[in-house]
């Protein structure tokens, strides 16, 4: 990931199209091999710590029980609800995201994992090559063209490979396509730790196995959020004025839907109702009723607003459901957002770098945090 952000950054043009960082030549930068010196923010020891911890968790604990339920299942390790024409089309897509495809379709080098733009097509040995240019600093790699139409074959054909278990690497016999379907079953995981009042990220865990599952769930990855979107629209009521103590009624409330729909009226968990709650406890107990009167009080344009402020960048549909994290966001996201409330309601963007030097020590880039005061807490903490 740091990776990509260094190639992204070297790529930023000034609005004449001129590249913004450049060597003494003019040219931009090159990543790998111009000697850059890049100091990130991670601290070895919590990074070590963060890894550790995130494998414990899943070898030994959320992996075993996801196997077991697995095991009773027949379209495993699919839900009984997909179809099979859902299945392949699952199975394609990852296919397609893999190494493997990458390499047979010339858009990543198997040996030094360069991208499509080292790559060039030329004859080698009688027939049509991908090569690694040394020139523009590959590795001088040779391998043969295949057609796409061969592809699909190729990934249902066995072949000897070492695949990921949670006991260590595995030597085994299957096809490509098989190991995608195995690596399926597979629960993922990431972990992001960072220092709310500077935005140091000091540990990133972007998975369980960056050899097997090249997929980063701290800052690519999306899903749904649930109830840790509650904290907006609690913050949104506070910042309107709010009383962290003010009591509120436990029950139903609804939403009018557009014609032809039901109302939507959010349950609690536990079913139970009545009673008079305050937002401090409503918060506390994760109480969808409160939380959807809040919602109701201000708006979803009013919490979108301030999930924006507070650093969401991803789309946010200013619906009622949104109350109760119906948007899919990113754990940066959301680590950068909750650290605004450690901070005394001031955003700092996560950083993951502060400098980058050229070979000769000369400062290319500097990186300082930019704290934005967005909102302010209540003044009273506790009830």
């Amino acid at each position: 990931m740091l990776r990509a952000k260094l190639v992204a950054l070297f790529a930023e043009k000034n609005e004449d199209g001129s590249f913004r960082y450049i060597k003494s030549d003019g040219t931009p930068y090159d990543i790998y091999t111009d000697g850059l010196k890049v100091y990130t923010t991670l601290d070895r020891r919590m990074q070590q710590y963060a890894e550790w911890g995130l494998q414990e968790h899943l070898r030994n604990e959320l992996q075993p029980d996801f196997f077991k339920d697995l095991a009773k299942k027949k379209n495993r390790p699919f839900d009984f609800r997909v179809s099979e024409e859902e299945i392949a089309g699952i199975l394609n897509t990852a296919m397609k995201r893999s190494v493997r495809y990458k390499v047979l379709t010339g858009k990543q080098c198997g040996n030094c994992e360069r991208p499509a733009k080292y790559i060039e097509t030329k004859q080698h040995e009688g027939r049509k090559h991908y090569h690694c240019r040394p020139d523009l600093g590959g590795c001088d790699t040779y391998w043969p063209v295949v057609k796409e139409s061969e592809i699909p074959g190729i990934f249902d054909t066995p072949t000897k490979m070492r695949v990921f278990t949670w006991k260590g690497e595995r030597d085994t016999v299957m096809s490509p396509m098989d190991s995608i379907r195995y690596y399926k079953g597979f629960l993922q995981s990431g972990l992001l730790s960072m220092d709310p009042h500077t935005g140091f990220v000091k540990a990133w865990v972007g998975g369980i196995d960056f050899k097997h599952f090249q997929y980063d769930h701290v800052e690519q990855a999306r899903r749904q959020v649930g109830s840790t979107f509650k904290p907006f629209v609690y913050a949104t009521a506070l910042r309107e004025g709010m009383d962290l103590c003010r009591e509120v009624p436990n029950q139903r409330v609804c939403f009018d839907m557009p014609p032809g729909q039901p109302d939507w009226c959010p349950e609690n968990s536990d079913a139970v109702y009545g009673g008079m709650v305050t937002l401090e406890y409503a918060l506390a107990n994760s109480m969808n009723t409160v939380t959807a009167w809040l919602m109701k009080q201000y708006g979803p344009q009013a919490v979108t607003v301030l999930a924006r402020h507070m650093g969401v960048k991803s789309p946010l549909e200013a619906v009622p459901s949104l109350c109760l994290g119906v948007a899919d966001l990113t754990l940066m996201e959301m680590t950068g957002a909750f650290s605004s409330f450690a901070n005394q309601g001031v955003y700092i963007e996560p950083i993951t770098f502060t400098r980058i030097e050229d070979k000769n020590g000369n400062t290319v880039y500097d990186v300082t945090p930019t704290p934005t005061r967005r909102w302010t807490r209540s003044p009273r903490t506790r009830c």
